[in-house]
């Protein structure tokens, strides 16, 4: 009995040690898709600027 305990233990550390890999890779793959989209979001403005820029 005690054999079964100390394998599920060992499995329910892995399994957490998974979450959390799972859990930073997703926030990076949030963060880096947010960068990008202010990056973006500045960069259409800009052409939008200019497309609309009135010549004399």
């Amino acid at each position: 009995m005690k054999l079964q305990l100390r394998q599920k233990c060992s499995d329910c550390g892995q399994t957490i040690t998974e979450y959390v890999l799972m859990l930073g890779l997703t926030l990076g793959v949030l963060v880096i898709s947010v960068l990008f989209l202010g990056v973006f979001q500045e960069w259409a403005w800009r052409i939008l600027q200019l497309i609309g820029m009135e010549y004399p």
